[in-house]
């Protein structure tokens, strides 16, 4: 079954930051956006997340990666309220 995850962005102009969070916990996030497309990576100590895709119509989606457990995914979600 997929696993849920959430995003909290913070943009200023090109810069992204905030927080990613599962079940397993809550961990810091920065990055970059330009032309609706991301680049994030999550830093939770000894795994980091990085995400890359696009933000379209209210929808984000791309791939997920955690080379430490050589894990290439993709996603895709919507803004929540």
């Amino acid at each position: 079954p997929p696993n849920d995850f959430q995003l909290e962005l913070i943009v200023k102009g090109e810069d992204v930051t905030g927080n990613g969070s599962s079940a397993a916990g809550t961990a810091p996030l920065k990055g970059t956006v330009k032309d609706n497309k991301f680049k994030l990576k999550i830093d939770a100590g000894d795994t980091i997340f990085e995400l890359e895709g696009k933000l379209e119509d209210g929808k984000i989606s791309g791939t997920l990666k955690i080379p430490t457990m050589n894990v290439n995914a993709t996603f895709e979600g919507k803004k929540g309220s």
